[in-house]
């Protein structure tokens, strides 16, 4: 059960993204309601669902996994590296999930989430399908948290090997129809003027 009242525009995404198994991204401002769409999600959908963050303090807060952890994806670049091994637990635990929900995601690097990509085709057993045939649900602001990108080595890699480092450049998302969605409606701050600021701080604007 939803245990927190959704306005209509969340309703309406939690619809759509329950009613469907396609891709999405769910964007907007700071307290614009991300993590709770994110938590009522969660608390509602009949799909058997993961869900994991780039790192453990993300991943404690929605009450998931790293995204590491819950796929067994190497620390570091992949690039074209096998991602190795699956014990038959968690080979079988990773098969059966229909929807996996990301946080955090504009941390989450190119090169991160063509490796997401690889492990779930594999899992799957469905090495011609994007994510395996599994629902991507995403949740992140791109204006806020980059890629971590450690090293001249990573940053040549990023260089030689894709536009940017961030996740929309990966190449499974030009294999991907993604449906995005952006909140709009803040709930955090009603004072109009400080929102306002807030904005101007979000784009890279402040003026005097």
């Amino acid at each position: 059960m939803i245990s927190v009242e959704l306005n209509q525009e969340q309703l309406r995404i939690l619809d759509r993204v329950e009613s469907s198994v396609d891709h999405h991204l769910i964007t907007g401002r700071a307290g614009t309601g991300k993590s709770t769409l994110l938590h009522s999600l969660v608390a509602s959908n009949a799909k058997v669902m993961a869900v994991c963050a780039p790192t453990g303090v993300a991943a404690v807060a929605i009450g998931g996994q790293t995204i590491h952890s819950l796929l067994r994806i190497p620390v570091g670049i992949v690039g074209t590296r096998d991602l190795g091994y699956v014990n038959p637990e968690a080979f079988r635990v990773l098969s059966r999930i229909e929807t996996l929900v990301i946080d955090e995601i504009s941390m989450v690097s190119a090169d991160l989430m063509d490796a997401i990509d690889q492990r779930l085709r594999q899992v799957r057993k469905k090495p011609e399908v994007p994510f395996g045939g599994i629902q991507i649900v995403m949740f992140g602001d791109p204006f806020q948290l980059s890629p971590v990108i450690a090293g001249e080595a990573e940053r040549a890699f990023y260089q030689d090997h894709y536009r940017s480092p961030w996740f929309f450049d990966a190449r499974v998302w030009t294999q991907t129809a993604m449906n995005v969605s952006e909140l709009e409606t803040v709930h955090r701050q009603s004072d109009a003027e400080f929102r306002s600021i807030l904005d101007c701080l979000r784009l890279g604007s402040v003026t005097t």
